[in-house]
């Protein structure tokens, strides 16, 4: 990883890389908002490979949200992006996918490409406010059963 990220001064959140000490907040982060979430073992194999790249918010020193993805060629594949409750509305997310765009581009993608829950109509919202499609659904895709919407967005 080792790039450079922009601060985010408003009330105290900075953005940055992740590093292995943040891995166990991403999990935990992923546990309270997610019915299946990745587990702390898959985030440290995704985190320890040269393709992922997975950006924090902070505050303090206590994780609020993160977006994880790896670089495929032109593809971009989203693993992960959660805000915590207490920290939504506060355009974290949205910030956090603009840095994540900028870095997938400077790392060669040229689109990216993810998955999101059928009932997950907040980050489906936020995805298409930003530009993201709704390219195709994939029924049956997560371990309970539920559809997964295939998302992609066109890297500026």
């Amino acid at each position: 990883m080792g790039h450079s990220v922009p601060s985010c001064p408003q009330d105290g959140y900075r953005i940055a890389d992740a590093g292995w000490s943040d891995l166990a907040s991403v999990a935990s982060l992923e546990a309270d908002v997610f019915p299946e979430p990745a587990s702390l073992t898959l985030w440290r194999n995704h985190w320890s490979q040269r393709n992922t790249h997975l950006l924090v918010v902070r505050r303090a020193e206590q994780v609020a949200a993160f977006f994880g993805f790896e670089i495929h060629g032109p593809v971009a594949h989203v693993l992960g992006n959660a805000t915590r409750p207490q920290d939504r509305q506060r355009g974290l997310a949205t910030m956090l996918l603009r840095v994540g765009a900028s870095r997938a581009r400077n790392a060669g993608a040229q689109w990216f490409l993810g998955e999101v829950r059928a009932s997950n109509h907040v980050q489906r919202k936020l995805l298409q406010g930003l530009g993201w499609r709704v390219i195709g659904r994939c029924p049956h895709f997560f371990g309970n059963g539920e559809d997964a919407d295939i998302v992609w967005f066109l890297l500026p």
